[in-house]
C-alpha cells in the first residue's frame, strides 16, 4: 500500500514529501487452516571456460620464449641449448607426463535446493501465520556454500472490536563458506599461476605442493573462511480505535 501527501507528511515528516510506500509481511487468513509448501531445484555452471593451454603447446612456447629471449639479449638471457628442465625442475618427459585441467578440478555443476512450508489459519479475533524456508545453494566453483534456515510467526489478536494487539517474530541461522577467487588463488590460480604439467596430487594422495606458488585445489578445500550468523527480530504493536472513523 501507499500514501501520499499531507497524511504522509504528518506521519514520516520532510522524508515522506513525495509519498511512502508500506510493506506488509504475509498474517493469517481466517477459516480453515492453508499449508502451502513449494519447492524447486537450480543448477550452475560456468558459462564461458577459460581457454588454455595443454602441456605440449605450453613446453613449445615456453622453448620459443626462451629461443627469443636469447636471440635479442645473448649477453644476459641463457642459452637455450643448455636448458634441460623446465620451471619446477621438469625434464621434458615428465612434464609431458601430466595434462592436468585445472579448471575442472575447482568446478562442477553446483546444484541448489530452495524449499518452503507456510501454514496460515484464524479464527474471527485469532489469525496466525507460521512460515519455514530452507535455503541449500552450492556455486560452480568446488566447496562455495551458503545455507540457511530461517522461520517466521505473524499473530494478530482482536480481544475487543476497538483493540488489535500482534506481533511478527523471525529467526534466521546462516552459513556462508567462501572460497579463494581472483588475485586471492583458488579459481584464479587456476586459469594463471598453475601450470599444465604440475600434477593435482601426489601418488600417495596428498596434495601436490607447488615449488613457486600454490595449488589451487588445495586452497579451495583447505582454506578455511566461514561464517555463521543467527538473527532474531521481533516487532509488537497494539493499535487502539478511539473515536471510529476519526482518521
Amino acid at each position: 500500500s501507499s500514501g501520499k501527501g499531507a497524511s504522509a507528511r504528518a506521519i514520516y515528516g520532510w522524508r515522506g514529501a513525495n509519498g511512502v510506500v508500506l510493506i506488509t509481511t504475509k498474517g493469517g487468513k481466517g477459516g480453515k487452516p492453508q499449508v502451502n509448501f513449494s519447492s524447486r531445484v537450480a543448477f550452475s555452471t560456468p558459462n564461458v571456460k577459460v581457454k588454455m593451454l595443454e602441456t605440449a603447446d605450453y613446453l613449445k612456447l615456453y622453448r620459443e620464449g626462451l629461443a627469443n629471449d636469447f636471440a635479442f639479449n645473448p649477453t644476459g638471457a641463457p642459452d637455450p641449448a643448455t636448458i634441460t628442465t623446465y620451471p619446477g625442475g621438469y625434464t621434458e618427459a615428465e612434464a609431458l607426463a601430466n595434462n592436468t585441467d585445472w579448471q575442472d578440478l575447482v568446478t562442477h555443476t553446483g546444484v541448489s535446493t530452495y524449499n518452503d512450508l507456510s501454514v496460515s489459519f484464524g479464527t474471527e479475533k485469532l489469525k496466525a501465520y507460521i512460515g519455514l524456508s530452507h535455503v541449500d545453494e552450492n556455486s560452480y566453483i568446488v566447496n562455495n556454500k551458503f545455507r540457511r534456515t530461517s522461520g517466521r510467526l505473524n499473530i494478530d489478536y482482536s480481544p475487543f472490536s476497538f483493540l488489535k494487539v500482534g506481533g511478527n517474530f523471525s529467526f534466521s541461522n546462516s552459513f556462508n563458506r567462501y572460497i579463494p577467487v581472483s588475485w586471492d588463488g583458488g579459481f584464479g590460480r587456476a586459469i594463471s599461476a598453475a601450470l599444465p604439467y604440475f600434477p593435482a596430487y601426489n601418488d600417495d594422495g596428498s596434495y601436490y605442493k607447488f615449488p613457486m606458488s600454490n595449488n589451487p585445489v588445495t586452497e579451495v578445500y583447505e582454506k578455511r573462511r566461514q561464517i555463521y550468523t543467527n538473527r532474531t527480530m521481533a516487532n509488537l504493536y497494539a493499535d487502539c480505535t478511539i473515536i471510529k472513523d476519526l482518521w
